[in-house]
C-alpha cells in the first residue's frame, strides 16, 4: 500500500470521526445515525450512547447492555434523524 493511499485513509477516518464528534457535541443534542460499509445503520439516541476511542466509535445497542465498535474506516456516513411529528 502506498503512503499516499494510507494518508487518504487516515484523512477519511479523521473526517468521519469529526462528523460523529460534531453530532455528539451539538446543543441541544439531536439523535443521529451512523451508516457503515456493510449497509448497517446504528442510531445514537443520546450522547451517552456513543463515544470515540482512538480511531473507533463505540455505540451502545438499544437491545440491552451491549455495544458495537465501529472502525472509522468503515463509516460511510453520519446524518441526523429527522423527527416525525406524531
Amino acid at each position: 500500500m502506498s503512503a499516499a493511499c494510507l494518508c487518504l485513509g487516515e484523512r477519511y477516518a479523521a473526517d468521519m470521526l469529526e462528523q460523529v464528534r460534531m453530532y455528539l457535541r451539538q446543543t441541544p443534542f439531536q439523535p443521529f445515525q451512523i451508516r457503515i460499509s456493510s449497509g448497517d445503520v446504528f442510531r445514537v439516541e443520546h450522547p451517552a450512547n456513543a463515544a470515540i476511542v482512538k480511531h473507533t466509535v463505540l455505540v451502545a445497542l438499544p437491545e440491552g447492555d451491549e455495544a458495537i465498535m465501529l472502525s472509522a474506516l468503515h463509516i460511510v456516513g453520519v446524518s441526523g434523524i429527522e423527527q416525525i411529528a406524531a
